[in-house]
């Protein structure tokens, strides 16, 4: 029975792990031991053996149970472990960032894959991408032309037979587009089946970088220039094959050299210097090398080096590409050679045209000067028509030697340019003037449309400005027959960032006869026209627009056209110039109360009619325009008020005069401003519009200075100053009076120049002793001083170079000035180096004469030769000492003219004597905008006088008044009336004294001696001219006169002086009368 249980435990645990069927053996052991006994002990198997078997069972039954518990817990530990290496393998499966992708071998889908895999390929649905297969992100047409079945069949045998692959991939995504992978394919047996693993890694950029390289490595090795690449320190890791070609070295037998092997010894260290420094700082080097080959010859590149960062952005590379040069470098040196022989040949030429321009401008200056004296001569009508067309062919003339001079300057490289301080608005006028008479006669109108926002004050060349512009507006006059010129200025909209300076852009634009695109292109030739007829039938060089565009690239421009034939044309070019210290609008700016006001424009012309109402929108009016004499008429009726209306003379149906008086008649109860504006300043017409009431008259062009005046004096205010520098002939002469007497030895062998330069001289009151050659002005300066010498170069005996050496060794004080017709800078240069101070040009140009003159003559009291003038020199230098008053400031804002500074006191006491009153009365009034406009007009004034505090008061009246600050107006005005009561108090005292004293000084006239002049005058008056006007004015105002007379010549004087011709006529028969009485 042991034995069964025993056996029959045993056959239980025989699938028993193998510590049970340890004890399975063990039982067998002890059932054979067991049998054994009982042949040799029956009798003992009672008790014993029930207890043993007993003993065995039990343990046996616990020995069971022990294993039993231990296999379990055993299976229970192996399943958790397994279940933790599943997760592991599932979180590594799906968190990979290759894709993966499992198939059963000969499967068509795939059954399991991660989500890398579905972000590749852009699926979002594992499902669906599941039962798409190999087949669904195939495409249908695989490199070699085969099949999707095709190429699966080869990958299963293939990794059947080596259990692994490897690959490059062409994937479709579900978008369509295409991604390179590599895949690594495995064979293993999961879940007892064979099954297929793929890994597959997205190379879609990396291959678009490697084709990238492979096409950049081709390049660089195809280049057609040396590159090389270096480390940090130099050393050469790469070259092309360009480089050995160009240098004669193997790649492998410069790869680890430093690059001084190709050193020719041409360039310094400093050189290589200035290099590295460039390079290590991380900015590009660019420049030519003169570099050694390995055969010794000697060769030029054209060289750039740059740096290559590394990730971390510091520099681990170097790239230098390199262009063989040498070929150029030979031509350069050719042309050079060339260009030096051509140079060489240029100046030769520029020197001969020099020597003509001298050999010329000598008798030019004859002729000029003769002509200008001429005119002031008195001429009946033929004899002043003959010589004013003498007078103008010559100017003519000598436009064109300067023209060819010009050129030939430009060519040579020695054209001069100014950089001092204008005023563009002064260029403006100048040229207004200088074209007006040749516009008028053909009635071409001339209009300015000048940008607000044009800066005013320049710094450039203004003479080189004016010639472009006047060519280009002469040669639009010229081919214009009938229409406008517009004449525009406004800044680029390329600006300095410092606003320092300013690139402004022209514009002229005629309605004349165009031109065609072949002729366009033949201009800005030397000696070229549009075409010949163009020559013939208009005249010219053909120099004009080639020294414009010289000249317009030297100020940092260019110049263009455009055109239609019959359409006119628009040529047009910039120009840069730094932009002058201060306020550039200041001096266009209108008083505060006349801002906002409005205007009616009258006009038949469109074109006009827009450049006008721009220049009055830039002050500030609310302008409404007209084509017609009869609309304005109509809007005037209709009860349209304007507080100023520009009125044109010439239009079809109502003229402008006829419009005006119209205007004039219907609105009697309130002031009307009419300024007149033609394009023809007849005198007739302006008589007529001032009989009839208009305020002012302008003549087009009308600039913004010209309009700004006219306003001011429309509306009753001062007008400013005009921006133009004291410098016309005329104010020249006046300012001369500071060096009248003064002694000047003027050398010079030809008689007509002696002629011409005499009297410019005696006109102006100089005392001039003339030398015929330069050992006589040596001899003179020996025994006489001099206030200045005026040096011709070229005479005979001695030239004046040497004898300017000879007066310099033994005076160093007197200016010698050079008046020659020679051009060239080498003269100019010898000048300087001999002992000159300065240069005047022949032919002479009587202002820049006195310019000079008055620069270099030191002013004094001399004894005054016989000429123009009126009053002794002493008593024209004396004034006044007046402590309330800023003297030397008001002398200084008047031009340093202290007989129009005296004039302008004696004015101001007449006529602001009353202006508190007046103030008072119109702000009882209630008129508190006429009474700020008188203390407006008084404070500007107080400037010209040199009256500061009473400036500073007016400026606080004016303030207090035009914010209606009535508690403060009334301290306001009794400050300014006690100021201005001890100004006019001083100003009586002391200018009373010096008129008596005057008086006391000069002899009575005689009536009859006046009669006479007073018949002299009045013809000259009639003809309009000045210089026997002043003269014979100088004579009767250089005596004292009665009162009532004095006060009537006084008048007389003033209008002369301002050439106020037709006024001063009946004031000329009144004193004639008054004498005859």
């Amino acid at each position: 029975m042991g034995s069964d249980v025993v056996t029959g435990l045993g056959k239980q645990i025989s699938t028993q792990p193998p510590f049970v069927r340890h004890l399975q053996n063990f039982s067998a052991d002890l059932q054979l031991s067991t049998d054994l006994h009982a042949n040799s002990s029956k009798d003992q198997l009672d008790f014993e053996t029930v207890r043993n078997i007993s003993l065995v069972a039990f343990f046996l039954f616990l020995a069971m149970l022990l294993a039993a518990l231990y296999w379990g817990f055993i299976n229970r530990y192996n399943k958790n472990r397994l279940l933790k290496q599943e997760k592991k393998f599932r979180n590594l499966f799906e968190l990979s960032q290759d894709g993966v992708l499992l198939r059963h071998l000969e499967a068509e889908v795939f059954y399991d894959c991660n989500q890398a895999m579905l972000d590749m390929l852009g699926y979002d649905d594992k499902d669906e991408f599941l039962q798409t297969g190999p087949k669904g992100i195939a495409f249908s047409k695989l490199p070699g032309g085969k099949t999707i079945d095709e190429v699966l069949k080869e990958a299963n045998v293939i990794i059947q037979e080596e259990r692994k692959n490897r690959f490059m991939g062409l994937f479709k995504r579900k978008d369509g587009s295409a991604m390179y992978a590599e895949v690594v394919a495995s064979l293993v047996e999961i879940d007892g089946q064979p099954t297929i693993q793929s890994v597959v890694r997205d190379m879609t950029e990396r291959k678009a970088m490697e084709d990238n390289l492979r096409q950049l490595s081709g390049a660089v090795e195809a280049s057609s220039a040396a590159i090389m690449i270096t480390d940090l320190h130099g050393i050469v890791e790469y070259v092309n094959p360009k480089f050995s070609e160009i240098s004669g070295y193997g790649r492998q037998e410069v790869v680890g050299l430093n690059p001084r092997f190709l050193r020719s010894g041409q360039h310094d260290d400093a050189y290589f210097k200035s290099l590295w420094e460039t390079i290590l700082s991380g900015e590009e080097w660019h420049g030519t090398l003169q570099n050694k080959k390995k055969n010794g010859e000697l060769f030029w590149v054209s060289t750039s080096i740059s740096s290559v960062p590394d990730e971390d952005g510091e520099i681990s590379h170097f790239v230098c590409v390199q262009e063989d040069i040498t070929s150029r470098k030979k031509l350069e040196a050719e042309l050079l050679e060339a260009k030096e022989a051509a140079d060489e040949a240029n100046k030769a030429k520029s020197d001969f045209l020099a020597r003509m321009s001298h050999e010329i401008r000598t008798p030019m200056n004859a002729i000029i000067g003769m002509n200008h004296l001429a005119l002031q001569t008195e001429l009946n009508e033929k004899q002043r028509d003959y010589i004013g067309k003498s007078h103008g062919a010559a100017q003519s003339l000598l436009g064109i030697i300067n023209d060819i001079l010009d050129f030939s300057k430009i060519e040579a490289g020695k054209l001069e340019f100014e950089h001092i301080t204008f005023s563009l608005d002064e260029v403006i006028e100048t040229l207004a003037s200088v074209v007006a008479l040749s516009a008028a006669e053909k009635e071409v109108e001339i209009l300015f449309l000048i940008s607000a926002e044009t800066p005013r004050f320049l710094v450039g060349d203004p003479l080189r400005l004016q010639q472009v512009l006047t060519n280009l507006v002469n040669n639009a006059i010229k081919f214009t027959e009938r229409g406008e010129v517009v004449i525009s200025i406004e800044p680029s909209g390329e600006a300095n960032p410092d606003g320092k300076e300013a690139l402004l852009h022209f514009s002229i634009k005629d309605t004349g006869i165009g031109m065609t695109p072949v002729q366009q292109e033949k201009l800005f030739q030397s000696f070229s026209q549009a075409d010949g007829s163009t020559t013939r039938k208009y005249g010219g060089t053909g120099l004009g627009l080639v020294i414009c565009k010289r000249l317009v690239e030297m100020m940092g421009g260019s110049i263009g056209v455009e055109s239609e034939p019959g359409a006119g044309s628009n040529f047009h070019f910039s120009a840069r110039f730094e932009i002058a210290a201060g306020d550039n609008s200041r001096f266009l700016e209108l008083p505060e109360e006349l801002k906002g006001s409005s205007a009616l424009v009258v006009d038949d012309n469109r074109i006009s009619r827009i450049v006008l109402t721009k220049l009055l929108e830039q002050f500030s009016f609310v302008v409404t325009t007209v084509g017609s004499g009869e609309e304005a008429v109509t809007k005037i009726r209709e009860g349209s008020q304007y507080d100023l209306i520009l009125m044109d003379w010439d239009m079809p149906g109502i003229d402008g005069l006829e419009a005006s008086r119209q205007i004039l008649e219907i609105n009697t109860e309130s002031e009307v401003r009419i300024i007149m504006v033609t394009a023809y300043g007849k005198e007739e017409i302006i008589e007529q519009a001032k009989s009839i009431g208009i305020s002012d008259f302008l003549v087009k062009p009308v600039s913004n200075t010209v309009m700004t005046n006219a306003i001011l004096r429309s509306f009753g205010y001062q007008e400013k100053q005009s921006l133009k520098d004291d410098s016309s002939e005329d104010n020249l002469q006046a300012r001369t009076r500071e060096i009248w007497g003064a002694r000047v030895l003027l050398v010079e062998d030809n008689e007509l120049n002696v002629q011409v330069a005499t009297e410019l001289l005696e006109k102006i009151r100089l005392r001039v002793e003339v030398a015929s050659n330069g050992a006589e002005a040596v001899e003179c300066a020996e025994q006489r001083l001099f206030d200045v010498i005026l040096m011709d170069i070229q005479m005979p005996v001695m030239d004046g170079i040497e004898a300017t050496r000879r007066i310099r060794e033994f005076n160093q004080d007197t200016p010698i000035l050079a008046m020659t017709a020679s051009a060239m800078t080498s003269d100019r240069e010898a000048c300087t180096e001999a002992g000159m101070n300065d240069h005047v040009a022949k032919p002479i140009d009587p202002e820049l004469l006195y310019k000079a003159l008055l620069h270099w003559i030191t002013p004094g009291e001399r004894k005054v030769a016989a000429g123009d003038g009126r009053v002794k020199p002493e008593q024209e230098i004396t004034l006044p000492e007046i402590s309330e008053l800023d003297m030397e400031t008001g002398v200084r804002s008047v031009g340093g003219n202290r007989e129009l500074y005296l004039s302008l006191l004696k004015k101001f006491c007449t006529q602001q004597k009353d202006t508190p009153e007046t103030v008072a009365l119109k702000l009882k009034e209630g008129d508190f905008k006429t009474a700020q406009r008188h203390i407006h007009t008084i404070k500007g004034l107080c400037g010209n006088i040199g009256a500061a505090v009473l400036e500073e008061r007016a400026k606080i009246l004016e303030t207090a008044i035009r914010e209606q600050d009535e508690p403060l107006i009334g301290p306001s005005l009794y400050s300014f009336s006690e100021e201005l009561a001890k100004i006019i108090g001083a100003i009586e005292a002391k200018v009373s004294l010096e008129d008596e004293q005057e008086q006391t000084e000069q002899s009575a006239g005689d009536p009859e001696s006046l009669q006479a002049l007073i018949n002299g005058l009045l013809p000259n008056l009639e003809k309009r001219k000045p210089l026997p006007c002043k003269e014979i004015l100088a004579q009767i105002t250089s005596v004292h006169w009665p009162d009532e007379l004095g006060t009537r010549i006084d008048e007389l004087n003033r209008l002369v002086k301002k050439y106020r011709y037709r006024e001063a006529i009946p004031i000329a028969e009144e004193i004639r009368t008054l004498v005859g009485e």
